[in-house]
């Protein structure tokens, strides 16, 4: 290999660490195709090393093909769906597109030229190319690869959309006479707004996230609202039957002693339905919001026929938000009674242990299931609802959730039986 061949060679390199820097915040696992990954990974280094190996004689295939293998490197090495991976694409092809260009047109201004031009520009555009990425990776959050609803998306992606064409565009005409300053300029300002359009694109992305999450505070809300009525009918009912006890007890035994033992018994049975509000509760932990929210659940789990087992092992006061509490056990334990609705009447069953040992809360949710359970690339579990962006965002709220305490989400499914696993670590 000659020294020309060399140069291409280490620039591809470069190329390659550049790409890997990028995606690096955005692929938190290892990708879950590593053999696609590896081929996709091939595949871009091989086009970088002709695109330099030809001198960029045809910068719109190159673009073109660039476009397409880092679409392909988001969704197998960092498992995004189609829409976010091309937003991303566009954002990062647009500036680098842009501090290639711009670095061309400084060094013909500056009266550069010669054989070693297009090598010089080569390696000053991937030193800015890769202090952009370094920079972005300190600023991005993860929180900010989410999922986006359509028309938002399709709004955003017209600035990295729009900003290929312009570049190339305005490129085009410079290569015919245009003024190289007024390029320059355009160019450096088309990369400010896409890493502006990319901040927004995060905080809207955070925003439909935090909008859905409230509707399931909402949800929650409502469920301790209504359970706490229930358990004050309850309370009442209990009052009233036991203002009355005296009296009934005595009818009862005035029944028993002429020998009506089948009316005496109805009116036991009678006493015992009139009770059973307050029967219907599966804890009795001492902590209102927990008990609150399982017994409410468990009611509704009686009213389909839903076998509920609670085993509780917390103390009164645990040391953590009992909202976000809430939110994981409502969001679990609702997706279990949907699961276990379609089974036949004697399989519904939902078992929920909950234990706070040494400053560790585990809970598990079990629940047998029919059917395949939905994942995406990463083993992460997709929705089976019909409308999807309003839908699924239960299990992200519960992995979110957890974060906030330093713990995990882990979720199995095998042989008709769905087990999730929470674990958070008190302050």
């Amino acid at each position: 290999m000659d020294e020309h061949g060399l140069f291409n060679a280490l620039m591809m390199i470069f190329s390659v660490l550049i790409m890997r820097a990028y995606l690096a915040p955005l692929r938190p696992e290892e990708p879950s195709r590593p053999m696609l990954s590896h081929l996709v990974w091939g595949m871009y280094a091989a086009v970088q090393y002709l695109a330099m190996a030809s001198g960029a004689a045809h910068p719109l295939l190159v673009l073109s093909a660039n476009l397409c293998l880092i679409m392909a490197l988001h969704a197998v090495s960092c498992g995004m769906g189609p829409r976010e991976a091309l937003f991303h694409t566009g954002i990062f092809c647009a500036s680098w597109m842009a501090a290639e260009v711009i670095t061309q047109n400084l060094l013909l201004a500056a009266g550069a030229g010669g054989q070693y031009f297009f090598d010089v520009g080569n390696i000053i555009s991937k030193i800015c190319v890769f202090i952009m990425v370094q920079l972005r990776c300190r600023l991005y959050s993860r929180d900010s690869a989410l999922p986006l609803p359509g028309r938002f998306w399709a709004e955003i992606m017209l600035v990295p959309a729009g900003s290929v064409f312009i570049i190339y565009g305005t490129y085009c005409l410079t290569c015919t006479g245009g003024s190289s300053v007024s390029f320059t300029a355009v160019s450096f300002i088309m990369v400010l707004i896409n890493h502006v359009a990319f901040d927004v694109y995060g905080k809207m992305c955070a925003h439909a996230f935090t909008e859905r999450q409230n509707s399931i505070y909402a949800q929650q809300i409502s469920s301790c609202v209504r359970q706490a009525s229930e358990r004050e009918a309850a309370y009442r009912q209990s009052r009233a039957l036991r203002h009355d006890l005296s009296a009934r007890l005595v009818a009862l035994q005035a029944l028993i002693r002429e020998g009506r033992c089948a009316e005496a018994e109805n009116e036991i049975g009678r006493m015992l339905d009139e009770n059973m509000p307050s029967r219907q509760e599966a804890v009795h932990s001492g902590n209102l919001a927990l008990d609150a929210l399982i017994n409410y659940k468990y009611a509704a789990a009686l009213r389909d026929c839903v076998s509920m087992d609670c085993k509780l092992e917390v103390p009164a006061q645990l040391a953590f938000d009992p909202t976000d509490l809430c939110i994981i056990l409502g969001c679990l334990l609702d997706n279990a009674l949907e699961a276990v609705r379609g089974l036949p009447e004697g399989d519904r069953r939902v078992s929920l242990a909950m234990r706070m040992e040494k400053g560790v809360l585990s809970i598990r949710v079990e629940n047998p299931y029919a059917g395949s359970v939905r994942t995406d690339r990463k083993g992460q579990l997709l929705t089976t609802k019909d409308d999807p962006e309003a839908h699924g965002i239960g299990m992200a709220s519960v992995q979110r959730t957890a974060r906030r305490y330093d713990g995990l989400l882990s979720v199995r499914h095998d042989r008709g039986l769905f087990r999730a696993v929470v674990i958070l670590y008190s302050r």
